[in-house]
């Protein structure tokens, strides 16, 4: 079980760089309308995961004192998938701006991405899942899914310089 959800880790993150670019395709994405506003989405989804990680390890230090390792683990995969949910909530809104064709695959995403946070948040399936797998797998796979989700969130925040008029700011 726990290399299946893994492995439909690795599938939402490969169903994300295609809806990235099929969004791409269709559309220049910085000229959509409510694009400031979903962008808020994605600065907050990038921060997620540490400041998960963050309070965790603050709440484990001071109150509680037991399975240091696999609630820090846990809390680490589990916001990276709710990140990864919150970056297909954003390719979802923007692909339903573009063209109402698009909007398929990342609503399989999103229902996929929010099904597997959903049901890794409680930390006794966390435990049940990765009983018997030595936890820097599913560490690394959140490494690894942490970093698609910042080259995703790194293209779409990025800003489109083909209109730049060549006028330099001096210092």
């Amino acid at each position: 079980m726990s290399y299946f959800l893994l492995s439909a880790g690795l599938v939402c993150c490969a169903v994300l760089f295609l809806t990235k670019k099929n969004l791409h395709q269709h559309a220049n994405v910085n000229e959509i309308n409510e694009k400031h506003r979903l962008d808020n989405i994605l600065k907050f989804a990038r921060l997620a995961p540490f400041i998960a990680v963050i309070i965790i390890t603050i709440l484990i230090t001071t109150y509680l004192k037991t399975k240091f390792y696999i609630r820090l683990s846990h809390a680490w995969l589990a916001a990276v998938l709710w990140a990864m949910s919150a970056i297909y909530y954003y390719t979802f809104s923007l692909s339903r701006k573009v063209k109402k064709s698009l909007i398929a695959l990342p609503a399989i995403g999103l229902l996929a991405s929010i099904s597997l946070a959903a049901y890794i948040t409680p930390i006794n399936h966390y435990e049940q899942i990765f009983h018997r797998l030595n936890l820097t797998i599913p560490n690394l796979a959140g490494m690894v899914f942490l970093l698609v989700l910042y080259v995703i969130t790194g293209s779409y925040l990025k800003k489109d310089h083909s209109s730049y008029s060549g006028r330099q700011i001096k210092l």
